[in-house]
Formats: structure tokens, sequence, C-alpha cells
């Protein structure tokens, strides 16, 4: 792992420690979609595997990211299960307390990783969606939970555009 960029390396041992809880991307939400969808709906895909590296694999503030990641993981068992269940519920407030607030509260010096993995991404992201609704048609989008939660999230900034995003 030396030879590895920080990202990476972070990458790969969050992983391990979800696997070991049980979570598994085959298990996940977006796969289910995913394959669902396959060979029936046309894929299109909100952010590339390729922009979802670079945001990792070249970060500005590698330091920065690594002392967010092992400071997570200490609590990771406890985060996930918290995580999990406000999902389930659809507790939006809940999901924003957990992926912005309690962090951000507890580690102000964290807001340059939340803006990198939530802020920017999620503005990329509206303005995908906003090119799909120029093309007209019905589309369907499966996002990260993280994503969609507080003033910076997917559905703020839609609600912002005269969208009006809910909550099913």
């Amino acid at each position: 792992m030396d030879r590895l960029k920080p990202g990476l390396v972070l990458t790969t041992l969050t992983t391990l420690e979800m696997l070991k809880l049980g979570l598994t991307a085959e298990h996940g939400i977006d796969r289910h979609f995913l394959e669902q969808a396959r060979g029936r709906k046309p894929i299109i895909e909100l952010e590339t595997i390729d922009r979802q590296l670079d945001v990792l694999l070249n970060f500005p503030d590698p330091d920065l990211l690594v002392r967010q990641s092992l400071s997570q993981m200490a609590q990771i068992e406890e985060l996930m299960d918290e995580l999990v269940s406000s999902w389930k519920r659809g507790d939006a407030e809940a999901l924003r307390r957990l992926v912005i607030d309690d962090e951000l509260d507890a580690h102000p010096e964290f807001g340059p990783i939340h803006r990198r993995l939530f802020d920017d991404r999620n503005r990329e992201m509206v303005e995908r969606i906003a090119a799909l609704q120029a093309r007209g048609g019905r589309y369907f989008v499966v996002v990260g939970a993280g994503h969609l939660v507080g003033e910076q999230g997917i559905i703020s900034l839609l609600s912002r555009r005269g969208q009006q995003p809910r909550q099913l």
C-alpha cells in the first residue's frame, strides 16, 4: 500500500471495514436498480467512475482526508447502523445530522473534505439532472442518500431551481 495514493488506501480500508459489517456493493440499492434496468432501460450515469476516482485520488490535502477517514473508521459500525436505520425510516433529518452536522460540528476542519465529496459533486449532478430534463422524457435517478440532504444537497439545489422533488 506504500505506493498507493491516500485516497485509494482509504477506500480499500473502508471497503474492508464495510465487509466486516456485512455491507457489500452487491447488496446496495444502486446495484439493485442497475440490475433491474440492465437490458431494459437506458442507463445514464450522473457521475462517471473516473470522476469518483478523481475526487479521491487527486485530493488537494491528502493528510486531511486521512485524518478524517481514520476518525470515522473508529466509529464506523455505530455510524453505519445509524445511517442504515435512518435511511430505512426515510428520516432525512437524521441523515443530514449524521452525514453533515455531527461531523462538521465536531471537526470543522473537515469542511473542505465535505465540500469536495458532497457539495461540489452535488452541484455537478444537479447540472446533469437539469440537462436530462431539458432533453425531455422521464428519468429515474439513483444517488447515495448523503447526496440528498442538507442545504447543498441535491433536493435543496433542485428546489432552488424551481423543481419540486419529493420523498416517496
